[in-house]
Formats: C-alpha cells, sequence, structure tokens
C-alpha cells in the first residue's frame, strides 16, 4: 500500500524498476524519468534502509508510482523534524522554548553517542517523553505522516494526544468537507489524509474510513475534470472501481452500505437524480444561484450619471474610450449587476479607471472595492491608477475578506462588506468556492457589482467555471470588449491569439504547422528548430538585455505550462530554472541561499500583520535579489550560525532575509516570519496569469498529455501573456496539440440553477 512518503529496504533495481520492502510487504517504484545517476546510486544501495517520495500516490496501481525523490533516512528525518518544528513553532514559544531546527540539527549531530532518531533525541532531551503528544509524534514519525495534518484539523498543543487525534479526526474531516461557512480545499489535504487513515485504520470504524475514501475520491474525480458533479455513467465507474489498494472485490459487495452512509452524513448529495456532487459542491452552487438571483431581483435606479461627468469637462481625458467600452460603462450604469468580457489589450483595467472616476465624481464618500485572485492581478490594477482616491481600496478577495488562515472569513454571510460599489477583476480566474464566499459577503443592497474578465483565458486550477456560465445564462447583462488597444504594439500578436479561440476559424494542425515553419511573423518567433542548448542561449540573452534589478519594468519572463522535471526534462520551470540561472548567474558560485541579481516568486501569502512588514506579499509575487552577503549571526543560545544575508526588491517594498544551509528563508526583523521563495527566472502559466510583460518566452513542455491544460486556452493563456513580443519553443508537437484542441468545459448546474429559479 503506497504511501507519499515509504520507507524501507531497497531488495532490488531491475527492468527500470525499484523493489522496496516495506513493513514486509514488497512495493514496486517506476524508474522512468530518473536520472541515470540516481539509478546507479539506487543499484549500489542494495539492503539499505531509504525513503521514496512518490507523486499522484492516491489510489494508485504499481505501474504509476512515480518517484519523485530519494532521502536517506538520516536526510529524510531532519526534513520530517523541521516541518514539525514550523506546526509546533508557536506552542513551543508560549512554553519558552526557543530554538531553531539548525540548531537542534547540529546538536543532535555532535553527540557522541547517537542511539536514536532526531525525534527520540528531541523529545528525550526536552523532557518531552511523558507528555500526552509524545505518541502522536511518534506515531507520525512512524509512518511518515504530514505534520500539516495537526495543524489544520486541531490546535497543535502537548495535550494532543493520539486518542484524542484518532478518535476526532474523521469527524473534523467531515465537517470540512460538508461545512459551506469554511473555505478549504479539501483537494490540498486528501492525500495526507488517505496516509493517515492508511496508517490508523486498525483503531478506527472500517465503514467510517470506506465511506471517507469513497468521499474523498469524488472529490479528486471532480477536481481532475474541473467540474462540480459527476453524470451517471461517471458515477457508475466511482461506484464500482475498488477503493483502494487495501480493498480486494470484497468491498464491492459493501458498496451500497458506504454510499448510503455518504447519504445519510451528507457527504454526497443526489438530489437531481441525473447528478452528483460532493455535498459542498451543491451547497456552493445553489447558494451562489439563490445570491445572484437576489442581486438582479433588486436591479436599481442609477446612482451615477456619464453625461454630468462629461458635461464636466472630463471628456477630454477621456475621449480614447472606444464604443465598447462605452457601452460596458452605460451598462454598468443603469443595472446593478453586470460582465464584461474581454481579450488583452481590449482596455479591461482602462475602464476600471473610468468607472472608478464616474462614481467618485458623482459621489465622492462611495465606498469602492476593487478585487482580484491574485496578488499580480491586484498590483496591476493598483499601479494603474495615478489618482488618490478616498474609500478606495484594491486588494487580492482573500485579504479584502480577510482570511483568517484558510478556515474562514471575517467578511462573510453575517458580517457583511462594508462597500457601495465592488469591482472584480480577472473573473474567470476564480474557483466556485471563492465565489460563492466572495458574493455571500456581499449586502443585498449594494449600488453595482461589475465582473470583469477574459472569459478565453484558462479558468482556476480549481472547481467550477463561474464567469463562464453567468455570461451564457444570459441573465445578466453582458458586454464584450472586442477592440484592440494596442494595436501600435502587438497587432499581429493578438489577432494570432484570438484565431486560435475562434469557434469558426481556429486554426487546423497543417495551417499551424505551415506558420511555425514560414516563421516570419513580425510580433512572434517560433524557435522549435533550435537545440535546446542553443534555446537556453537565446533565452539568456533576452534577460542579459533588460535591467534585472527593475521589476517594475516587466520587461521579460520565462513561463512554461509544466512545473515538473519528472513530466519534461527539458522545458519544466524547474530545469529552466537551473539552466538559466547558471548561464546568466554563474550558479556554480552558488554554496547555498540566492544569487545576485536572481529573480524570486513567493509561494505563500505573507500578511504584513504577520510579518512585521509595511506591505502585503502574494502567492506569484515576483522580485529580484540585489545584495548578499555571508554573515555570522548570533542565534539562540549565544551560538553564531552563518547564514546569508540577501536584500531583495518586491514592487511591494523591499525586504532582507536570512538565508540557511537548508535554504529556508526567514525575515530580519523581530518576528522573523519565514518566507517561501523560489528561483522565478521561468515561472508556470498559472503563477503569470493576471501579469503581462513586454517580452514573453513560452516554453511549451510535455508530450502526449491531454486535458483542458493542453487545450487552446492554454496556448492563448500564455500568447496574451505578451504586450509586445513572444518567442514560443519547446515541444512543437505539444503546441501545435494545444493549439487544435478545443477546451472542454467542466461539468456545471450553475446555468440550469439561475434559469430555473430567475423570476424575469
Amino acid at each position: 500500500m503506497y504511501k507519499k512518503y515509504n520507507r524501507g529496504i531497497i531488495e532490488r533495481v531491475e527492468n527500470n524498476n525499484l523493489y522496496l520492502r516495506v513493513n514486509n510487504i514488497l512495493l514496486e517504484f517506476s524508474l522512468e524519468n530518473v536520472n541515470e545517476e540516481l539509478v546507479r546510486l539506487l543499484s549500489r544501495s542494495i539492503n539499505h534502509t531509504v525513503v521514496v517520495e512518490i507523486k499522484a500516490y492516491w489510489f494508485i496501481t504499481r505501474s504509476e508510482a512515480k518517484i519523485v525523490q530519494v532521502y536517506d533516512e538520516q536526510s529524510f528525518d531532519f526534513f520530517l523534524f523541521e516541518t514539525f518544528l514550523d506546526v509546533y513553532s508557536y506552542t513551543f514559544s508560549r512554553n519558552n522554548y526557543n530554538f531553531s531546527s539548525l540548531y537542534l540539527i547540529n546538536r543532535f549531530l555532535n553527540q557522541v553517542n547517537r542511539s536514536h532518531n532526531i525525534f527520540e533525541w528531541f523529545l528525550t532531551e526536552y523532557n518531552l517523553v511523558n507528555t500526552p503528544f509524545y505518541n502522536l509524534i511518534m506515531f507520525f514519525y512512524n509512518n511518515q505522516l504530514d505534520f500539516e495534518l495537526i495543524n489544520e484539523f486541531f490546535y497543535p498543543s502537548f495535550t494532543l494526544d493520539l486518542d484524542t487525534f484518532t478518535d476526532q479526526i474523521l469527524e473534523k474531516i467531515y465537517n470540512y468537507i460538508k461545512n459551506i461557512t469554511i473555505y478549504i480545499d479539501i483537494n490540498n489535504y486528501y492525500q495526507s489524509i488517505y496516509d493517515f487513515l492508511l496508517s490508523a485504520r486498525f483503531r478506527m470504524n472500517d465503514i467510517q474510513i470506506q465511506a471517507l475514501y469513497f468521499a474523498l475520491k469524488m472529490y479528486r474525480q471532480c477536481s481532475e475534470t474541473e467540474s462540480v458533479c459527476l453524470d451517471v455513467l461517471e458515477w457508475e465507474i466511482l461506484k464500482y472501481s475498488k477503493i483502494d489498494e487495501s480493498h480486494d472485490n470484497n468491498y464491492l459487495i459493501h458498496v451500497d452500505q458506504i454510499i448510503e452512509y455518504c447519504l445519510e452524513n451528507n457527504l454526497i448529495n443526489n438530489e437531481l437524480q441525473h447528478l452528483f456532487y460532493p455535498s459542498i459542491y451543491f451547497d456552493y452552487e445553489q447558494g451562489l444561484a439563490n445570491k445572484l438571483l437576489a442581486l438582479h431581483a433588486r436591479n436599481n435606479n442609477q446612482f451615477y450619471f456619464l453625461e454630468d461627468y462629461i458635461l464636466n469637462q472630463q471628456i477630454e481625458t477621456y475621449s480614447d474610450l472606444n464604443p465598447d467600452q462605452v457601452r460596458a460603462i452605460n451598462t454598468f450604469m443603469n443595472n446593478k449587476v453586470c460582465l464584461v468580457s474581454g481579450g488583452a489589450g481590449t482596455g479591461k483595467t482602462r475602464l476600471i479607471q473610468t468607472l472608478v472616476d464616474i462614481v467618485k465624481f458623482n459621489d465622492k464618500d462611495a465606498i469602492i472595492k476593487i478585487c482580484a485572485p491574485s496578488g499580480m492581478a491586484a498590483n496591476n490594477v493598483k499601479n494603474s491608477f495615478d489618482k488618490d482616491y478616498t474609500d478606495l481600496s484594491i486588494d487580492t478577495i482573500h485579504r479584502m475578506l480577510k482570511g483568517r488562515g484558510l478556515n474562514n472569513f471575517k467578511y462573510n454571510i453575517s458580517n457583511k462588506l462594508n462597500c457601495d460599489v465592488l469591482i472584480i477583476d480577472e473573473c474567470s480566474m476564480i474557483d466556485l468556492r471563492m465565489f460563492y464566499h466572495l458574493l455571500i459577503a456581499t449586502d443585498n443592497n449594494i449600488k453595482k457589482i461589475v465582473m470583469i474578465g477574459d472569459v478565453n483565458q484558462l479558468p482556476s486550477i480549481n472547481v467550477g467555471s463561474v464567469f463562464e456560465d453567468l455570461i451564457h445564462a444570459n441573465i445578466f447583462p453582458t458586454v464584450y470588449l472586442h477592440e484592440n488597444m494596442r494595436q501600435s504594439e502587438n497587432y499581429e500578436l493578438i489577432n494570432f491569439a484570438n484565431r486560435i479561440i475562434d469557434v469558426n476559424n481556429g486554426f487546423t494542425a497543417e495551417e499551424i504547422n505551415q506558420i511555425i515553419d514560414n516563421n516570419n511573423m513580425e510580433n512572434i518567433t517560433f524557435w522549435f528548430n533550435n537545440e535546446p542548448t542553443e534555446v537556453y542561449d537565446l533565452i539568456v540573452n533576452q534577460y542579459r538585455n533588460i535591467d534585472l534589478r527593475n521589476v517594475r519594468q516587466k520587461a521579460c519572463q520565462v513561463i512554461s505550462n509544466v512545473n515538473d522535471i519528472n513530466k519534461d526534462g527539458l522545458y519544466a520551470t524547474q530545469v529552466l530554472n537551473q539552466n538559466i540561472t547558471n548561464a546568466l548567474l554563474n550558479n556554480n558560485n552558488r554554496t547555498y541561499g540566492f544569487l545576485a541579481l536572481e529573480r524570486v516568486i513567493v509561494k505563500k501569502n505573507l500578511y504584513k500583520h504577520n510579518s512585521n512588514l509595511n506591505f502585503d506579499l502574494f502567492n506569484g509575487d515576483i522580485g529580484v535579489v540585489l545584495n548578499i552577503e555571508n554573515r555570522d549571526v548570533a542565534r539562540q543560545n549565544n551560538e553564531t550560525q552563518s547564514l546569508q544575508w540577501a536584500r531583495i526588491r518586491f514592487d511591494a517594498g523591499i525586504i532582507e532575509v536570512y538565508v540557511d544551509e537548508q535554504r529556508r528563508t526567514t525575515l530580519v526583523n523581530k518576528g522573523e516570519a519565514e518566507i517561501q521563495l523560489e528561483s522565478a527566472f521561468a515561472v508556470s502559466l498559472h503563477k503569470l496569469q493576471g501579469g503581462e510583460y513586454n517580452t514573453i518566452v513560452y516554453a511549451v513542455a510535455g508530450s502526449g498529455a491531454s486535458g483542458n491544460f493542453h487545450s487552446k486556452r492554454t496556448a492563448y493563456t500564455a500568447i496574451t501573456r505578451g504586450r509586445q513580443r513572444v518567442f514560443i519553443c519547446g515541444n512543437r508537437e505539444t503546441f501545435v496539440q494545444q493549439v487544435t484542441t478545443d477546451y472542454q468545459n467542466p461539468r456545471t448546474n450553475l446555468i440550469n440553477l439561475l434559469i430555473a429559479n430567475n423570476d424575469d
């Protein structure tokens, strides 16, 4: 039975497979796409204990057990120990335990006689063996489990023990996957949940575990297609498939009992006979439809008047508005809720500025909130304003709702946002859950809501296609922006992108291959005929021609549709970053930490109230390392630690950090908050969605892949990140596949719910 981390003894390596003995069970792992050096190392390590990390391990067959990484036993212990310390950091500090992971690891290594693993040593050394949480911690360690489960479903404390955890975990997970008031994507945790249940099942009720497996597998099946529900055929396939490797075919005898338990406990929903939902998705769709129709029913008279604004001699400033933008403004004036869809360069940001100007001209005290799903998208709007307005806020949706971790929001169904006008940007990127939580926090008496986006872009990576569904429901007034406002910059580029997603006149494979062979477009250049080493040289030259220190310049960025080196050994972002950094900054000089002028990206939101900074940093924010130094820093117990000091500039401001040998990065201030950063000369397409650069290099990765992330919308979204010029390289066949493969809309029922319940 596979888990994410599998600790065992290497028995043999043969036929491109690794055989690992785990608790007297022989597990088989594929060595496909594993580098040759690691294969040779494994072959020399027969009878040694290692920990094998695999990807996509949930409900897998043996042929799917793809290796991500192999740890020697001690390295994995240290990795797990650092996670444990992060989860319990607040508890330790509250109990006057002050230490860093590096300090503790060094103390452990400096012992004369090391008979324990680091967990046993630490718990013994600090007199924690007799605390209630000892058995819980050792259970997680011995089974290679994710300590984040403790952090997410419980409060990490010394009083939380293993019995309490196992007795309550199912109830807590059930609550999370069916409670509409909680904002958490269970997809981020189901693999860790699966590993825990697999390890602890002997302590728990089997029917409960099987029911939870079934519900989580339904979540996974929905998430793979971004759908909120299954049809009858998909349901039958799910129903009669084995739940996991530990169940034999006798499971099928009890499947009806399992489904009955799921229905009785509101884990799944079948109120609509032809559709089968995870219950929370059903509640989200119903709740969102009801909220939107309630807003629509209160359609109001005009509060703001374009004519007065024009007569006040403001028209000269806004004479560049095109007819589509004027239609959008008038639609906004005359409706409580309206939608605007437009591609890159059609003036959406300009429209937002104008709407704000008109509202403030008519009512200087109007409270306007502008929000977007990502920090990059919010900053793009914020940086476009050259006027300072009171009562105007521009933020991410999560920040605007004042998210409290992942669990809930300050502003919700019971505590509404104080807002007259709500402008929502980049709506195609907003998933069903976030759309629900955003709109449910708005008062039905709000004056205006306008949703703006590009219906042809890639949707959110989570379930639902709310923006597109709202447009196709034909209930809410919708304006399309067609005219390219940047014709002098990239007319040919935009035309090419628009034809990719043209329903009636898209490219054939023959046509796109001919365009690639001709390679004579003004704004788009194909590098498919170049060898990878030549491509890297061409990419590096693009970076050498810009000022790397100026992050606000938005001059050049490399993007790829694949992150994982195991999916593409040439053009995944991991490989691109390594090769670009090596050629551009001489990566061979790196011992640990960052290099001067290295481009970095934030991996996790860091809010100012948690960091002692004067600004927030958001997942996807890109910065540049300005300076680095090696410093000896006084740490706990007056010991000196050698760390890298780095000064990093982001759009929002400059930070200083310390980086240790494990590349753990903390702010240089009294809070010493941890910030997660990684190299960003190449980033994923999804990370850059909502952002634009003058020059984009699109590295097309992966071969033989299918699905919506290898469709026309993928190519369209990538190309429209470029304002002036786009270079396309990588896998030619995959690019042709993207340009000629239609996007498959996920299965949702929002349109039907809106139409069926609309009184108009």
